[in-house]
């Protein structure tokens, strides 16, 4: 984490007040920044949906995180999600991270993502990808290809103005 990051994060905190009725840490560790998606049209997608409550739980292949090398979220920490333009939005703490099975995810899952409406919408999603990267592997599409399902608690966030 850079010191740019922890100054941004500093005046994010120590700006605003936390949420009505809801007793927050006067600062907590924050652990990261938490990439949205793979691109910027994607991550501002994904941020709309966890700013309108949407989106409560993101949904990744295994594989992609060991590509990143980063270690994956551990329940009760505190990641900061930015926009596109690296402004900080909004501050999520993770609930207890699942591996679940390709083949096991179920529907409420998926609505806890806020993407799409059904489970086979989801897989139809999800294959192609899934197929792509057994594929750089130099393997085969397996139902069994773990997913990591990180769901969490939007503790504080920030609106544009104008924003609804």
């Amino acid at each position: 984490m850079s010191n740019d990051f922890l100054e941004r994060f500093d005046v994010f905190w120590s700006e605003r007040q936390p949420p009505r009725r809801r007793r927050m840490p006067d600062h907590p560790k924050v652990s990261g920044i938490l990439p949205l998606g793979d691109t910027a049209d994607a991550n501002e997608r994904l941020l709309g949906l966890i700013l309108d409550r949407r989106c409560t739980a993101l949904i990744s292949s295994l594989y992609r995180w060991q590509q990143t090398g980063r270690e994956i979220p551990a329940a009760g920490e505190f990641w900061l999600c930015t926009d596109s333009g690296g402004r900080p939005r909004c501050i999520l703490r993770t609930e207890p991270t699942q591996l679940i099975p390709y083949r096991s995810m179920t529907e409420e899952l998926i609505r806890r993502e806020g993407r799409e409406s059904s489970l086979r919408a989801w897989q139809e999603r999800w294959r192609p990808v899934l197929f792509s990267e057994a594929r750089e592997r130099n393997r085969v599409f397996s139902l069994d290809q773990l997913m990591v399902v990180m769901c969490f608690q939007l503790v504080y966030f920030e609106r544009d103005e104008g924003e609804g």
